[in-house]
């Protein structure tokens, strides 16, 4: 049985893209029907290793068309 956790329930994950060397995914957090107001869009970029992640996004807009250049990021937003 899989049962869903509470506080993620209405919260959604879409990865973006991964790093040129595969150990970083860039995701995106977006929140849906019923989640309180501190839940908010957000983009992380995840270091699969350890498994730390680090939040990138300033402006709780959504993310699209979004690439790695070499470090740096690059991505378009939407409202």
């Amino acid at each position: 049985m899989i049962a869903p956790i509470p506080n993620l329930i209405g919260v959604h994950f879409q990865a973006l893209a991964w790093s040129p060397d595969g150990r970083r995914l860039i995701y995106q957090r977006t929140c849906a029907g019923l989640r309180p107001p501190t839940c908010v869009t957000a983009v992380y970029v995840r270091t699969i290793a350890t498994g730390r992640e680090r939040r990138v996004s300033l402006d709780g807009m959504r993310w699209i068309l979004v690439r790695w250049r070499g470090e740096t990021i690059t991505y378009v937003t939407q409202p």
